[in-house]
């Protein structure tokens, strides 16, 4: 019998799926059975179908009779005939008033249950509402915000809810998880009642309960403690973030203070012609940002552009990052005034740090980023462009010794000719005299 229902719920729930995403045209159990679709499906009450039904439209309506299992799904869905098997049925609006042979499986904003389940139900809905003419054989289990109960279960019963009233018979067990609970005067549980929830349940003195009573009662300190720690997650999550993008700083630093040490010359040209050039690097930036993208699309297309496309988004990640690099050079020589040649990597070091500091302010910094990384991307095309070696010039004047040694060779060239010109005019007035 165990393996039977599992079976069984597990139909339900592929028939629920079929259903939903009206595809029962590749399916074999929709092949099998009989399909409807439409804006409103009716099965009159004089049709009988001896198969499976499966539906699904925007109004359903089942007066007839389905001898097999019935999958129904829809805006609106009222079952007045008879389902002779099992019944599933989704929607937002759901009436069940005629008899199940089987089990019944129903999900609904609004459920209204009038009638004779033989084995089993699961129910879930936002207000259900199960009627004084509701018999469920095996047993019951439903969850919903505004639980009504006034028929009966044979079985046992689970009930879940922030509002459950109980004003009908059952014959087995309940089991409630709710913030209020009542029992009405036409309650009668047969078995034991334990109930879960912060507030003690409101019983009628008609009510009856055979078993033995128990509340557990769940305190405020105990739902206020498991709230509290919901604030933690917005930090963590922060946290995270903060330390994913100090890690990717560290290895940018690292990584830069490598290439500027090992390529000095290259290093520094590449920030001069952002320097230089930052319009024309700006424009070819943006071409640079389109192209990509295009290209990418266009070798995904073929079998064997693929690996060039992701060869390309690697290569853009990369030169993405090397922009970065860039621009913090930049700004260490031109804002922090360290002298390029004598302190490459400090200066390096110290203005891709200003630079990471920066992105992190929320929006502006984020832009900030974004147009490094045009620019720096613009700049790959200008390489070949000359720069004035000077253009650096205020840079020089950080440094204690800087203009004094260019100063020292112009003093010696032009002392040594001066002392050519006396000996040349010494030598013939010399010569005279003797």
């Amino acid at each position: 019998m165990r393996f039977r229902k599992q079976a069984v719920s597990w139909k339900i729930l592929a028939g629920l799926c079929l259903a939903c995403l009206a595809a029962g045209a590749g399916s074999k159990a929709a092949q099998a059975g009989q399909w409807a679709s439409g804006k409103t499906v009716i099965l009159g009450p004089e049709q009988a179908l001896t198969d499976d039904w499966y539906a699904a439209g925007e109004r359903i309506l089942l007066e007839g009779t389905v001898e097999q299992d019935a999958f129904l799904a829809g805006r609106w869905v009222e079952v007045r005939g008879r389902v002779l098997q099992d019944l599933a049925v989704i929607g937002q609006h759901v009436n069940v008033e005629g008899p199940v042979g089987g089990d019944l499986r129903a999900l609904g904003e609004n459920l209204s249950l009038e009638s004779t389940v033989q084995e089993s139900a699961l129910l879930a809905a936002r207000d259900l509402h199960i009627g004084p003419q509701t018999v469920v054989g095996a047993g019951l289990t439903a969850a919903a915000r505004r639980l009504n109960f006034q028929g009966r279960v044979l079985g046992p019963c689970q009930l879940a809810g922030n509002e459950v009233t109980i004003n009908g018979s059952i014959a087995g067990d309940v089991a409630v998880h709710a913030d209020r609970l009542q029992l009405g005067p036409q309650a009668d549980i047969q078995g034991s009642l334990t109930y879960y929830g912060t507030r003690p349940w409101a019983r009628d003195p008609q009510a009856k309960v055979s078993g033995a009573l128990q509340w557990q009662r769940t305190t405020r300190k105990k739902a206020e403690s498991a709230s509290s720690r919901l604030p933690w997650i917005p930090w963590a999550f922060f946290t995270g973030l903060i330390l994913f993008r100090l890690t990717g700083f560290l290895l940018l630093l690292g990584v830069g203070c490598l290439l500027v040490w090992l390529f000095p010359p290259a290093s520094r040209h590449y920030a001069l012609v952002i320097a230089e050039h930052p319009w024309p690097s700006l424009g070819w930036g943006l071409l640079t940002l389109i192209l990509i993208p295009v290209t990418a699309i266009l070798l995904l297309l073929s079998l064997v552009g693929i690996p060039l496309a992701l060869m390309l988004a690697v290569l853009a990640f990369l030169a993405a990052q090397i922009a970065r690099l860039g621009v913090g050079y930049l700004v260490g020589v031109r804002v922090l005034r360290i002298h390029p040649e004598n302190q490459r990597v400090l200066s390096f070091a110290l203005g891709f740090t200003l630079f990471s500091v920066l992105t992190f302010i929320p929006i502006l910094g984020r832009l900030l980023d974004i147009l490094a990384v045009i620019v720096g991307l613009g700049a790959f095309w200008l390489l070949g462009r000359p720069v004035p070696r000077d253009a650096l010039p205020a840079a020089s004047a950080a440094t204690g010794g800087g203009p004094t040694q260019p100063a020292a060779p112009a003093e010696t060239q032009t002392g040594t000719p001066r002392k050519r010109k006396n000996t040349r005019r010494t030598g013939p007035a010399k010569t005279q005299r003797t």
